[in-house]
């Protein structure tokens, strides 16, 4: 077991949190990785630039940390292949069926005292003719992606400062009557305190500082694909100890084991998502926190 840091565990979740809230307060959104990434693999035409450059803020913020001195990360992946395909498919799956993972459901999701992370929406923006609106869209679609990278670099730099991209965490906590780690509950509690009370200050505020509305998730309820997706993802995390946050940001050390481990979750997403499509075809597929 990697040595517990409860310091650390909470300027990390702290982060993580600040990272959330930031993320809402500025473009509206929430800061659910597998909704961000989800979004980016589905075939609806959708508000993807802010999603891929949150993204890129995750994953470069290990190449940073290399550049000030810090090693890379090298998550202790398992030695079956099988079971990595496997786990990253029941995590992309899971996540997409039950709308959300440990950042949507659980940091931005608890936070807001929500009994279910729902449904997400797109803004759609007007089209205007004269060339300072389009000037002016331009420059807000950059500061859009800006505020979106730095919150995505913020949220890397939260998971690398608690530990959290190494799955030894995870399979730590899980293993409750062996070596329990308490890492991850420190870095939830740390997260939830601050998102909690960085949610209730933005619900003040009518707008977003760059965007028309906060995409608020309205749906409460809980009903068969949140259970049955949140015990796939339950499975999956299990079987290798890595969520979607932690497995984008362990890219930057391209691992064989973690690259094939984001290509199978990245599947599971697809694969969820076309099935949807294929048992309800007329009906806008939904997603939730992330």
């Amino acid at each position: 077991m990697a040595s517990f840091d409860p310091i650390l565990a909470l300027l990390g979740g702290a982060l993580i949190g600040l990272a959330s809230v930031l993320l809402m307060m500025l473009t509206g959104r929430i800061a659910g990785i597998s909704g961000i990434l989800g979004g980016c693999l589905t075939f609806v035409a959708g508000d993807k630039v802010w999603r891929l450059t949150f993204i890129m803020g995750l994953i470069l913020a290990p190449v940073i940390s290399g550049v000030l001195g810090y090693p890379l990360p090298m998550p202790q992946m398992p030695a079956s292949w099988v079971t990595i395909v496997i786990a990253g498919l029941l995590v992309g799956f899971g996540a997409r069926l039950g709308g959300g993972c440990t950042s949507g459901h659980g940091v931005c999701g608890i936070a807001r005292i929500s009994t279910r992370s729902s449904g997400h929406r797109h803004l759609h923006g007007r089209r205007h003719g004269c060339r300072c609106h389009h000037a002016l869209w331009l420059w807000k679609l950059i500061m859009l992606a800006l505020a979106s990278f730095v919150c995505g670099l913020m949220f890397g730099f939260g998971l690398l400062i608690s530990g959290m991209t190494q799955p030894s965490k995870v399979l730590g906590f899980l293993d409750i009557f062996g070596r329990w780690d308490p890492t991850l509950a420190f870095v939830m509690a740390a997260a939830l305190m601050v998102s909690g009370v960085g949610f209730a200050l933005v619900r003040q505020r009518r707008r977003p500082v760059l965007t028309t509305q906060h995409l608020w998730p309205t749906r409460a309820d809980i009903d068969r694909p949140l259970v049955v997706g949140s015990v796939l993802f339950g499975i999956g995390w299990g079987l290798v100890g890595l969520c979607p946050g932690p497995a984008l940001v362990n890219l930057a050390g391209l691992m064989p084991s973690v690259v094939v481990f984001v290509i199978a979750m990245a599947s599971g997403m697809i694969i969820n998502d076309l099935w949807e499509r294929l048992m309800t075809p007329a009906t806008a597929i939904e997603g939730g926190d992330g």
